[in-house]
Parts: structure tokens; sequence; C-alpha cells
């Protein structure tokens, strides 16, 4: 099996050793970015298993205690499986269903925030009176001069609302601010019209 390095991985949490998933995963994915390595996923829109995978798995899901069960006999059936305990991993829940949800990467539309575009959103950003004034400072200074203001005497619940106004600082958010998803997959928002060619499916872009 191919190791690579990463040094998001620590070796004084668990083994030291973690595995690379590009298509559920944030860091994996710039870790596949960085190595060049494939971030096709394998899991569906409704957590099965995809065809790819073969006949074996093909159809299983993710939430099923049988298929990690499947995928240990497989292990162990050609001498890859050094040992194996029960660990319940922690999955992300839907607020309202209270449903697992397993992350997965799809294709989607982007709007790419260059620097020529974060200098128009500075310059918009002037001509806004702000109340309290913009903050221009860094994170660290901007966090002492909360901790001042919180600790005077005699403030009000309008102050303090003011006061936390103020610890937001909207440049080093923006400076931050990485490509935007404009066609997240969700079932409210404003629909993107678009066409696909009947053959082979691929997006008219021209």
């Amino acid at each position: 099996m191919p190791l690579i390095v990463n040094n998001e991985v620590t070796s004084d949490h668990g083994t030291g050793i973690d595995c690379v998933s590009p298509a559920h995963d944030l860091e994996s994915l710039k870790v596949a970015y960085h190595y060049d390595l494939s971030r096709e996923g394998h899991v569906d829109e409704h957590g099965l298993l995809t065809e790819d995978l073969g006949p074996i798995f093909s159809g299983q899901s993710v939430f099923d205690p049988k298929t990690n069960d499947l995928v240990a006999g497989m292990m162990r059936e050609e001498g890859f499986l050094l040992t194996q305990f029960p660990f319940q991993n922690a999955f992300f829940e839907n607020e309202a269903t209270k449903e697992r949800v397993i992350l997965r990467s799809a294709k989607s539309w982007f709007l790419q925030i260059s620097e020529r575009l974060k200098m128009k959103c500075f310059n918009e950003l002037e001509t806004i009176k702000f109340a309290p004034k913009l903050n221009h400072k860094e994170t660290e200074q901007t966090h002492k001069d909360f901790e001042t203001l919180k600790k005077r005497r005699g403030k009000k619940q309008k102050d303090l609302e003011e006061i936390d106004s103020y610890y937001v600082n909207i440049i080093e958010e923006l400076n931050d601010f990485n490509d935007w998803c404009i066609s997240d997959n969700n079932l409210w928002g404003i629909p993107i019209p678009f066409f696909t060619f009947k053959d082979t499916g691929n997006i008219l872009v021209d």
C-alpha cells in the first residue's frame, strides 16, 4: 500500500497513519491535489457503493455495519488485515431529521474569487458607513481590544452587541475567502439553468 507524507497527521493522536479519501474529506482533497492523486469517489447520492467497485461491493450501503464486515473479510482473505477491533466512528448529523450524513464530492459550479474581485470588494467596503466603524486591525489586536472593552464597567446590552460586531474583521475574512460554490446541492435557492449534449452529457459552456 503506497504511503505519502502529510503534515496534518500527528504522532500524538491515534496511530500517526491516516487513510486518504479525497472524495469525502477536505484535508484529503488537498493532499490529492498536492500529490496528483485520483479524486473520484465511489459512493453515490444514496450512500451506496458504486458499480465500478465490482459486483461484491456494488450497492452496499456505507451506513450498514455488514459492509464493514464484507471489507474486513476480503482483506483477511488477501492477508492484508493485521488486526481488528470495534470502533464507533463519528458521523455528521442532519439537525432537522437527525439522520447520519457523509461528505462526498459532487460536480459543482464555482465562482473564482480572484485578487481583482477582492480589490473590487474592498473598494465597495470603503463606500459603506459601518456602525461601529469597520475594523481594519489584525485578529490578535482586535481580540485584545474586544477583551478590554468587555471588562469596562457599566456596559449595556446594546454596547456589548456593538463590541461583538466590532470583533468581526471583514477585511481579514475577505482576504481568506476561497472560491465560492454557487451551486450548492440543496432543496432551496435559485436553480442555475444550463444545457448538456444528449450524446455525451457534457455541459455546453459556450
